[in-house]
């Protein structure tokens, strides 16, 4: 497995100058330039050669219209791609089957500004997933990370596989109008052409000139802009809103729609994606605590966000961060007996002394000496991280709504 690279604030500023320019994804260019990093480590002696200036990924007009995103080796262009939490990677729909995507992907495992290349998916397995998906622009796929994955092995092999020359079943050459309007708005244009555009591009030098040539006089724009006069992407965001507001009743509907918006201009623009998904749960989950709360939310609460969307419970998650675990299991008790419109009130004497009458009975509690006036403060931050827990679980089917959208 390549070895960790570290991203430096300066480039990581310069990238994201870069994407918010161009309508691109920050988390593929970080990954680009890691992967590109990563293979510079390499051994001189095995002369493998970044190149840049010959790649689809220098076309700043491509990377915004199609999502392309690979780095140069020996003449071969490899796609890039970011491993998600959930252990996928995506791929924009546009690019299967095509001489952009022949060499197949690269896998970079991200921590913030940081991570390694630790697989490389083959193109086949997107074809496998192609018609999987329905008719979302991404499709996704998942990935076995192997601790003993080899990138300098994994790279010979590519640039010595042998070129296929797609462009020569081409019967039809897009022309200047095409492909302005594939730039301006791609999605007008059937899924089959618009693959048939990107490999001619790909594989004809007289095509990609004159999509530089295009691309200088179309106007074409930052990726807010785009996905804000993209029918597409409001036509998404207004069915995501609709799903979301039932399930965040504190956060207004504009609220919602603005967060989706903004988690569209940093993923660029791939709700397609667990990762688009999750993330954007999770900030919506923090903003209904917080709402509730009326005020500044516990400082634990996101730590309990990111467990309970991980997969673990919300009494489990809890009892993991409060030391003071009779207050956790008063806090549980009370919780049990509380209808919903008590959720976040402070605990009363009344309750704490019936909820500890009752775990006095369990053997676990029986010889615990538990004063309720002192360990107030503990009860009553359990119960809104409880309450912030029990919101987290109750977005968490969430996930699959949205993936579906």
């Amino acid at each position: 497995m390549a070895s960790k690279v570290e991203i430096c604030p300066e480039v990581a500023r310069m990238a994201q100058v870069k994407v918010r320019s161009i309508g691109a994804s920050l988390a593929n260019e970080l990954a680009r330039l890691i992967a590109e990093e990563s293979i510079l480590a390499i051994d001189p002696e095995v002369d493998l050669v970044v190149e840049a200036a010959s790649t689809l990924t220098e076309i700043d007009a491509l990377v915004s219209a199609a999502g392309v995103n690979g780095i140069g080796v020996n003449g071969r262009e490899i796609d890039v791609r970011p491993l998600s939490q959930d252990g996928f990677i995506s791929v924009p729909r546009v690019l299967i089957g095509t001489p952009y995507l022949s060499a197949g992907t690269l896998v970079v495992q991200m921590n913030g500004h940081s991570g390694q290349v630790v697989a490389h998916v083959g193109p086949g397995s997107f074809l496998a997933q192609e018609d999987k998906t329905g008719q979302e622009d991404y499709v996704c796929v998942r990935v076995n990370v192997d601790p003993a994955f080899d990138l300098e092995k994994t790279l010979l092999s590519l640039v010595k596989a042998p070129v296929v020359d797609f462009g020569q079943n081409l019967k039809s050459l897009p022309d200047e109008a095409e492909l302005a309007r594939f730039l301006a708005n791609r999605h007008q244009m059937i899924l089959a052409r618009q693959k048939q555009i990107v490999t001619a591009i790909a594989s004809k030098e007289a095509v990609r000139e004159l999509f530089v040539r295009v691309a200088q006089t179309t106007p074409w724009a930052k990726l807010s802009q785009i996905l804000q006069t993209s029918g597409v992407w409001e036509v998404r965001t207004l069915r995501f809103t609709e799903k979301l507001v039932e399930k965040f009743p504190s956060l207004s509907r504009d609220r919602v729609k603005e967060e989706i918006k903004k988690a569209g201009e940093e993923f660029g623009g791939q709700p397609e994606t667990p990762e688009f998904r999750r993330e954007l749960i999770k900030r919506l989950t923090k903003m209904e605590v917080e709402e509730r709360l009326k005020s500044k939310a516990p400082a634990k609460v996101k730590q309990i966000i990111d467990a309970v969307v991980s997969g673990q419970s919300a009494k489990d998650a809890v009892n993991a961060i409060v030391s003071n675990k009779v207050a956790v299991a008063i806090a549980v008790s009370i919780k049990e007996q509380r209808s919903a419109i008590a959720d976040f009130c402070q605990a009363s004497a009344e309750e704490i002394g019936l909820a500890f009458g009752q775990l006095a009975l369990q053997p676990a509690y029986a010889t615990h000496s538990f004063d309720p006036e002192a360990g107030m403060e503990a009860i009553n931050e359990a119960l809104a991280l409880l309450e912030a827990g029990q919101i987290a679980e109750r977005v968490e089917d969430l996930d699959m709504d949205l993936a579906v959208s």
